[in-house]
């Protein structure tokens, strides 16, 4: 199992499915608070939707590892550079 769990692409759905809850909730959160319905039809209200689709995507990336290099730069780490 923790092979299966090791694919970068497993890996990248979990996190994927983790990020569209986040800015679904987020926004159903926001909504609630200004007194707006925050469910629609279809579990979110559309602009839910959109959020959660770009939090997917990001925690899509983030979870292949898309942005591990640019996370150590910015720590000012060294990083392994292939120059071929």
């Amino acid at each position: 199992m923790k092979k299966f769990f090791s694919l970068g692409l497993i890996r990248g759905l979990i996190w994927q499915a983790g990020g569209m809850l986040v800015g679904g909730f987020l926004v159903s959160g926001i909504r609630l608070a200004l007194g707006l319905d925050p469910l629609g039809k279809f579990f979110f209200t559309e602009p839910a939707w959109v959020v959660a689709g770009l939090f997917g995507v990001l925690a899509f990336i983030i979870g292949v590892g898309g942005f591990s290099d640019w996370y150590k730069m910015a720590l000012g780490e060294d990083v392994h550079e292939d120059h071929e």
